[in-house]
């Protein structure tokens, strides 16, 4: 018997695969053209170790975040879809065991992940030739990466593995990844001040973050001096991979079918529900009212602790913030933390509402929900409206607390400035509020229309997030290169910052202008068309989506039938 059948399975599949060349390609050219927009920006003034150090910081740390979050998107629903298409116990049938089709989801999922990632390392590599980091930097770099994708991927797989839906397991991995990152060094953090122990710091080993810290040798912190303390910490989280591989694949074979919950858990489950759904005149007071306004705005808004949530993770982010405050004060208070704070915040904010507005049109269409509610006399501006109601409900005042937060920085910081002038800061921090509000809009509309045309919500929000978050940042980079390459030959200065601002926040809001139009044109005339159709296995690629082409739905050609 072949070792480890489904693997190889799903890797001869996976390399057969277009996507997984063409992904590889875009991922190598993105990093080569960040990496000649860095040298070009810098200017010919600083010197060739100081423009080295620089890309090797700015292509690890981006490689470091997609590290961290790639495995959400990839393996967080691979187990869960299985359990929902009835596919899963089919192969529990056979003589395989719950590493088996554990590891083969995972090589499944996980190989397009990493040859993008492989697909970076060469471009990382670069300032080895420059002279401006040495060898053991790029390979401990490598090393953090691939650990923190691994962890990443691992904890996609265990929360699909313990759940069915695609929401519950996305937002599971996100948590864990989380907690990991960020909760593990705030709780050493927090210990070390009450108690006063030293080995309350040994919670921040399971961390990515601490790893990722240490890898780098520095004049001011040499890592002769902690490269004990960066191998525990490497060593730490590449156990946590195991770990959740080896509870996955105990715990698939147990969850992959349907049980009876037992009283207690069926009682929990109530409460719980009761809770967030509310009482039962507060739920009929509370139907009556959103019934008269619109009635997909209750069926999309039944939940009471959503509008909550946003609130929950800025008060968490900002409880973050305070602790490093207390032990930092001079440091949080500059302007490229702060901003960075906000970026972080702003991001996460986007993904959920990408999320929240994909959820909904891609459920009741796989459950034929959406056909029923078209045979009533609600109609699709009815609908269209009702969901951008709730998405309004859900997330208005979190985006309202957020842009009252932002304002209360940009003031202060202005008014610290106001002797020299605001300067292209308070350009950026602007633009950085303006693109919020912009990329939010076109996410409501993008995320409900890829709902719509997706078979599950977490690929709908990958494509929305791609054409928002990604694709006008390449197209940025690739502009502005384009422009530091023809400004020599015109004997022109490199464009100054407010310019190069400017520049990007007009493309972003031209493309947010585009998608979301496009978006809302496909949804308003071709939602009966998608709705009363199956799914034809097509995918809606990113240059239909720039044409504004549709899904057409399957033909049937006279004799087909009986062929």
């Amino acid at each position: 018997m072949t070792f480890l059948p489904v693997v190889e399975r799903e890797l001869r599949a996976a390399s057969r695969r277009s996507q997984t060349f063409w992904r590889r390609t875009v991922a190598g050219l993105i990093a080569t053209g960040l990496c000649g927009f860095i040298w070009m920006v810098d200017g010919g003034s600083t010197p060739p170790q100081e423009r080295g150090q620089e890309i090797f910081y700015t292509l690890a740390g981006l490689a470091f975040g997609y590290s961290l979050l790639a495995g959400v998107g990839a393996t967080a629903d691979s187990l869960s879809e299985e359990k929902r298409e009835g596919t899963l116990g089919l192969l529990f049938l056979t003589d395989l065991r719950g590493y088996d089709v554990v590891l083969g989801k995972l090589a499944a999922s996980s190989l397009s992940t990493a040859y993008r990632l492989a697909a970076v390392m060469p471009i990382l590599a670069i300032p080895i030739l420059m002279g401006s980091v040495t060898l053991g930097d790029f390979w401990r770099i490598a090393i953090v990466l691939l650990n923190t994708l691994m962890l990443s991927l691992s904890a996609g797989m265990l929360a699909s593995a313990m759940s069915r839906q695609s929401h519950r397991s996305v937002v599971a991995a996100f948590g864990w990844m989380t907690f990991l990152s960020g909760g593990m060094p705030l709780l050493a953090l927090i210990l070390s001040r009450v108690t006063g122990s030293k080995h309350s710091w040994l919670l921040a080993n399971a961390s990515p973050f601490l790893g990722f810290g240490l890898a780098f040798d520095t004049p001011s912190a040499p890592f002769r001096l902690h490269e004990k303390q960066f191998w525990i910490a490497t060593c730490t989280t590449h156990f946590l991979v195991w770990l959740f591989l080896i509870i996955a694949s105990v715990v698939l074979p147990r969850t992959w079918h349907d049980q009876p919950a037992a009283a207690t858990r069926q009682t929990w489950r109530d409460r719980l529900r009761a809770w967030g759904l509310g009482s039962v005149a507060k739920r009929a007071s509370f139907r009556a009212r959103l019934l008269e306004i619109n009635p997909f705005f209750w069926l999309a808004s039944r939940d009471f602790r959503k509008p909550f949530h946003g609130i929950a993770l800025v008060a968490l982010v900002a409880l973050g913030w305070l602790v490093l405050w207390f032990k930092y004060p001079g440091d949080m208070v500059e302007e490229s933390a702060l901003t960075v704070f906000v970026v972080i915040i702003h991001t996460a904010l986007k993904c959920w509402l990408a999320t929240e507005a994909c959820r909904r049109f891609c459920e009741d269409r796989r459950s034929g929900a959406l056909e029923l509610l078209l045979s009533t006399p609600l109609n699709v501006p009815g609908i269209l409206r009702g969901q951008m109601l709730a998405l309004n409900r859900h997330f208005s005042p979190v985006v309202g607390t957020m842009l009252v937060i932002d304002l209360v920085i940009f003031i202060s910081k202005t008014r610290d400035r106001s002797a020299s002038g605001p300067g292209d800061w308070a350009l950026s921090f602007l633009s950085i509020m303006v693109m919020f509000v912009g990329d939010l809009y076109t996410l409501s509309w993008l995320g409900m229309w890829f709902g719509l045309v997706s078979r599950s919500p977490h690929r709908a929000a990958s494509a929305a997030l791609v054409r928002v978050l990604v694709l006008p940042w390449v197209l940025y980079i690739l502009g502005m290169i384009t422009i530091l390459f023809l400004s020599p030959a015109a004997g022109n200065s490199i464009p100054s910052t407010s310019f190069m601002v400017g520049i990007w926040m007009l493309l972003g809001l031209g493309m947010d202008f585009y998608f979301a139009n496009s978006a809302r044109r496909n949804l308003t005339q071709h939602f009966h068309l998608v709705v009363a159709q199956q799914f034809t296995g097509r995918k809606v690629g990113l240059f239909q989506t720039l044409r504004g082409e549709t899904v057409s739905p399957q033909r049937s050609t006279p004799g087909a039938s009986n062929a």
